[in-house]
């Protein structure tokens, strides 16, 4: 997580601001870590970019949502950042990635459908959305 955090953040992602396109993949091989909180991308830190028509995320963990003390659902930053471009975006691609299940939990607390609720309400410029789960048997069920 350290190159993720001093590397692609600082020195790659805050200065890029003129993006058009931004495409993240999770790669296994550079995870060293089995720790759940260690398979998250904090995306808190990543600027919002005026110009982002394209997203893509392949392999990238949601962490799951929370709740506040008044019970007011408190989402991913996945999804926090995704909805950040909802004025300029125009085309999102999820690619196998998952929801983490919160430790002494079975289950996440937040499902697929209330995260595409969400981005369905926020993103009204989205033209296109392709979604690609990867199933047990590994088929590959898409969504366009």
């Amino acid at each position: 997580m350290l190159f993720w955090k001093e590397v692609v953040v600082e020195a790659m992602l805050k200065l890029a601001i003129k993006l058009e396109s931004l495409e993240i993949i999770r790669l296994d091989i550079f995870w060293v870590s089995n720790d759940p909180e260690e398979q998250c991308f904090d995306l808190s830190q990543v600027p919002t970019y005026p110009r982002l028509g394209e997203l893509s995320l392949k392999h990238v963990v949601f962490e799951d949502a929370t709740t506040d003390e008044k019970g007011v659902v408190i989402p991913s930053e996945v999804e926090n950042f995704i909805v950040r471009h909802a004025r300029t975006l125009k085309k999102l691609k999820l690619h196998c990635c998952a929801i983490k299940v919160t430790k002494g939990r079975t289950r996440p607390f937040c499902y697929w459908a209330d995260i595409f609720d969400r981005l369905a309400k926020a993103l009204t410029k989205l033209a296109e959305l392709e979604v690609v789960f990867g199933t047990s048997d590994g088929e590959k069920l898409c969504l366009r």
